[in-house]
């Protein structure tokens, strides 16, 4: 679809996403935030034991890791502006069982 709205072809298009993928892996993996344009920010999480000692200190404490994402304002009005319709699928049972 990008390649479609943008007149850039399908190759560079793909070229492109899989630089910026390795690029935001990095970041992320090094403690930064990335902020993603008009879409939100990216940023790692680590949560983890407490300790009241520094020598008790280990990476055996950690208990979870995460990619947090962050919606920016506008995602978020875009989302709020999603409408819903209900659709009922009647059953064509004709009697015959089969």
């Amino acid at each position: 679809m990008a390649s479609n709205d943008t007149g850039i072809s399908r190759a560079m298009v793909k070229a492109v996403f899989e630089g910026l993928i390795q690029e935001i892996e990095q970041m992320v993996l090094n403690g930064h935030s990335i902020q993603l344009g008009e879409m939100g920010t990216l940023k790692f999480s680590v949560s983890c034991k407490s300790v009241e000692d520094k020598e008790d200190l280990s990476t055996d404490l950690i208990k979870r890791r995460r990619i947090i994402f962050q919606p920016s304002a506008r995602l978020k009005s875009a989302v709020n502006r999603v409408n819903f319709l209900t659709t009922v699928i009647e059953d064509e049972d004709d009697g015959n069982n089969g």
